[in-house]
């Protein structure tokens, strides 16, 4: 009886992990297959959502700068460039896919592990009303997201994490601790979840929660700014930086590629780095 019982629960086992899986791609429109009927789907702010033009802003550029700077700083000005530089898609398509994901009646939410009021470490207020004017600006509008009768109750029960179908988790509470606490409270059962993220870490955390209430989930880790940035520059965003800061231009990466080879090949980065944050500081 003893083996009957272990077999049975292996099988079990198996079945549930049979139902969770995690794609690597690079092309948004590879989630189109997943978009059954009482399919939910999430898409992660940065990285995937949302990019810049420049190399000053990207991912690589905030972790240039987190081993630089401590905590305060590197919150405050990576927050004075998401405000200033412009934000664009990673892929073109991106908004019309969203916007046909709408128009079948599924549930599509953005995810972001930046507070309502909260950018990484530091409270900083109407963080989330900036970032929607941002995700408008490249016409991703996530309010018209038709909530069901049990999603309906977001507004009330999540206050503190959810405007206008964007889900902000912060410091206290990781994404996956969220999302279950989401599914949960409301008692909404989706016949499958999808995620997009560009952190496989995030992924199979997220597995792992949404796998306790046995709920299908497929979560793809999205590589496309990783291998647009791949031949990231730190002097070039630092040149951007600096221009930003003295004369307010966004400089496209041609401009301070161009700058860069009349006026800086000869420069220490890290020296000329300090100068611009302390050009920055005599600013605020």
């Amino acid at each position: 009886m003893k083996k009957i019982i272990f077999c049975f629960l292996n099988i079990l086992l198996l079945s549930i992990s049979l139902s969770a899986e995690i794609i690597k791609t690079s092309n948004i429109q590879d989630i189109r297959e997943e978009m059954t009927e009482n399919t939910m789907v999430f898409f992660n702010i940065a990285e995937v959502l949302m990019d810049t033009e420049t190399s000053l802003g990207t991912q690589a550029w905030r972790k240039f700068i987190r081993t630089r700077l401590d905590s305060k700083l590197h919150d405050e000005l990576s927050f004075f460039v998401f405000e200033h530089v412009p934000p664009k898609c990673p892929e073109p398509s991106t908004p019309e896919l969203i916007r046909d994901i709408q128009s079948k009646g599924l549930i599509a939410f953005a995810f972001t592990s930046r507070g309502r009021n909260e950018w990484y470490a530091s409270p900083i207020p109407n963080v989330d009303l900036i970032t929607e004017q941002l995700l408008l600006q490249i016409d991703i509008d996530f309010s018209k997201t038709q909530l069901n009768e049990e999603l309906l109750l977001l507004p009330n029960l999540f206050a503190e994490f959810y405007h206008e179908g964007v889900i902000y988790a912060t410091n206290t509470k990781e994404k996956d601790e969220l999302l279950l606490e989401i599914l949960e409270k409301t008692g909404y059962r989706p016949a499958k979840i999808v995620f997009i993220d560009d952190k496989i870490d995030s992924l199979i955390a997220m597995e792992k929660a949404i796998s306790s209430l046995n709920i299908p989930f497929v979560g793809y880790a999205y590589t496309r700014t990783s291998i647009d940035h791949a031949n990231f520059d730190p002097l070039i965003a630092n040149i951007q930086l600096d221009w930003l800061i003295t004369f307010g231009k966004i400089l496209t990466d041609n401009e301070a590629i161009e700058i860069k080879n009349e006026q800086f090949l000869d420069i220490d980065l890290q020296q000329y780095f300090e100068e611009v944050i302390e050009k920055w500081k005599e600013s605020l």
